[in-house]
């Protein structure tokens, strides 16, 4: 988590943390990141983000991201959590 967040101030122009959460899927800790970035070509455009990521024991990532514009982030979340919670995780 540390890294990801150092990685998002090193390379984005804009950045802000909106909220983390600690999760548990398929036995897997993981956790979700919503934050808000402007995008590059054009400081003006404020996106929202967020990056629902896993570490396996073999310290396998996987990682699921959705970005939006700002204004119509919530407009889809929901079904960006659907799409996450259809997953299933083969062993």
């Amino acid at each position: 988590y540390e890294e990801t967040i150092r990685q998002f101030k090193d390379t984005l122009e804009w950045f802000q943390e909106i909220k983390s959460t600690d999760i548990v899927k398929w036995e897997l800790k993981g956790k979700t990141i919503i934050y808000e970035h402007t995008y590059q070509e054009d400081e003006n455009l404020r996106l929202k983000s967020l990056q629902t990521f896993f570490i396996t024991s073999e310290n396998r990532v996987y990682s699921i991201n959705y970005t939006a514009t700002k204004e119509s982030f919530n407009t889809h979340i929901k079904w960006v959590e659907k799409i996450i919670d259809s997953f299933k995780m083969n062993k």
